[in-house]
């Protein structure tokens, strides 16, 4: 069949356009997570904390020395109490050791009060196989700053860390994932540093991997 034979072609030009290092490492990944989440806070002067479940939903899209990572994750916890972050970062660097660069957007909806505000990311993220049976650890750590809420002179930083094990099956374009991820925010009023936070999430779910990178 002539249309056959012409787009064998097509792709035969365009896999040769592209280097044989970043077919090697390309992987598109998409991920659906629920578990458990506790989060510790203060409540005007007083320390309480929160417990619910939190949904996480991640597309990672990358070649050999950079792609694109885009995260959503929403949490209802007890009392009332919401957690909504949309995250959105740019992937530089080799899998074992990529630097990540991006805007989060956290939201925090209670009875008493809610705020919104947007921070600037970075931090480094290492995936590394764990012999050849398809498992793969994961570590990683950010720093998020510079965000000014628009009421008064506040600002919000934060720092996450995640760890993780995923398992691609042989077979089939799915994996499984379990880890935990913690997260840690603080506002700032007028040089005070107030209403601190810290929140963890047991990361239990899979989703579907596609390229070559995901097999290792």
């Amino acid at each position: 069949m002539p249309w056959l034979r012409r787009a064998s072609l097509a792709l035969a030009a365009l896999a040769g356009a592209v280097p044989a290092t970043a077919v090697a490492q390309a992987e598109f990944r998409v991920t659906a997570l629920s578990a458990p989440t506790v989060r510790n806070g203060v409540v005007g002067t007083a320390a309480q904390q929160f417990t619910g479940t939190g949904g996480t939903v991640e597309v990672l899209a990358r070649f050999a020395f950079g792609g694109l990572h885009v995260r959503s994750f929403g949490a209802d916890l007890d009392r009332g109490l919401g957690v909504a972050n949309l995250d959105a970062r740019v992937v530089l660097g080799p899998q074992w050791l990529s630097v990540e660069a991006g805007r989060t957007q956290r939201a925090l909806v209670g009875e008493l009060a809610s705020s919104q505000y947007t921070l600037n990311r970075v931090g480094l993220r290492s995936t590394f196989p764990l012999g050849g049976s398809g498992l793969r650890g994961m570590i990683g750590a950010w720093s998020m700053q510079g965000a000014t809420l628009p009421t008064g002179v506040r600002e919000a930083s934060g720092l996450e860390g995640e760890t993780a094990l995923l398992y691609r099956l042989r077979r089939l374009p799915v994996f499984v994932q379990v880890g935990y991820r913690a997260e840690s925010y603080a506002v700032t009023l007028n040089g005070n540093r107030s209403a601190p936070e810290e929140m963890g999430v047991l990361t239990l779910g899979g989703g579907f991997s596609f390229g070559p990178a995901a097999r290792r």
